[in-house]
């Protein structure tokens, strides 16, 4: 690729969870090597590239569960992608969402490797106390549920395949109303306000008594109901007690902050001249090319943010 007039530059390309620990994917453009480092305690200080520079963070292969996919690092026109790693993205999201409901002679081998794997249900709870259905291959599931930010899950049962999985998953939120997403500004929301311990461990015994004797009834071939609780390591951490939203946006200016926990993709911040702590959404930076340094920042007008 190109190299930016500026030299030391990077770009956060995306977080991978390592045995429970989040690491950032960074890649060095004046050397386009890539390396993970660990994201607790991280020193995230730069200022953005003027004018704004992207990288691709797709990839151009497998983007399963092998992980021998390699990064696209194109220049996007727009957004955090270039158009082909967005169609084929989208591609087979698309196939992957509706493949339990087509012949299985109509899809690629592409689609059927991915889901000829066991697979877990879970049920997961957010710091608003809403909960939601989803189901992860089984290898993954504590990486899955901590990439989303989850407080709590109970995984609630295990098929033989992904094609069973998401037929069991469609009808629980057919039947019992429970969906299959919660948007980051919702997860944003419940961290800024978070519900009561009480009714969030509530929401999620209730949603699992219903969806288990659901279940139970529906003795579906290829399932076993399992009882597997789930809790987030990053839940006692001090900061997400009392934070506030962090003002400035991640992907313009500059920025001196430390990442103190993270969930999903929602880290919790510091700044070095100050004690109190600010949530922002990585995704923001992901992509972007910064410099990195202490320069000069902007001040903060947080009045009516902390909770």
């Amino acid at each position: 690729m190109q190299e930016p007039e500026k030299s030391q530059t990077d770009s956060i390309l995306g977080i991978d969870w390592d045995n429970g620990a989040p690491h950032a994917r960074l890649f060095n453009c004046s050397t386009e090597a890539i390396q993970k480092v660990p994201l607790k305690n991280y020193q995230l200080s730069y200022r953005t590239v003027e004018p704004m520079t992207r990288v691709c963070i797709g990839f151009r292969a497998d983007t399963g569960d092998n992980g021998n996919s390699s990064p696209c690092l194109k220049i996007p026109a727009k957004g955090r992608k270039c158009e082909s790693c967005n169609r084929r993205e989208s591609i087979f999201a698309s196939e992957l969402h509706h493949a339990h409901r087509r012949d299985r002679g109509s899809l690629s081998s592409r689609i059927i490797d991915h889901l000829q794997k066991p697979n877990y249900l879970y049920l997961a709870v957010f710091a608003d106390g809403s909960t939601k259905v989803g189901t992860s291959t089984a290898r993954r599931i504590e990486t899955r549920l901590l990439e989303q930010g989850a407080l709590l899950a109970s995984i609630i049962c295990e098929t033989t395949d992904g094609f069973i999985v998401r037929t069991l998953e469609d009808l629980v939120t057919e039947e019992m109303g429970i969906v299959q997403a919660i948007s980051t500004k919702r997860k944003m929301q419940g961290i800024l306000q978070p519900a009561h311990q009480e009714e969030i461990n509530e929401n999620l015994g209730v949603a699992h008594g219903k969806v288990h004797k659901f279940l139970e009834h529906l003795a579906f071939d290829g399932s076993t109901l399992i009882a597997r609780n789930w809790k987030n390591p990053e839940n006692e951490t001090a900061c997400w007690e009392k934070i506030g939203k962090y003002p400035n946006s991640l992907s313009a200016g500059a920025h001196d902050l430390t990442l103190i926990s993270i969930r999903g993709r929602i880290g919790a911040f510091q700044r070095s001249t100050e004690p109190d702590f600010y949530a922002a959404d990585l995704e923001e930076v992901f992509g972007i090319v910064i410099e990195k340094g202490i320069f000069p920042t902007d001040d903060l007008s947080i009045q009516g943010q902390l909770f």
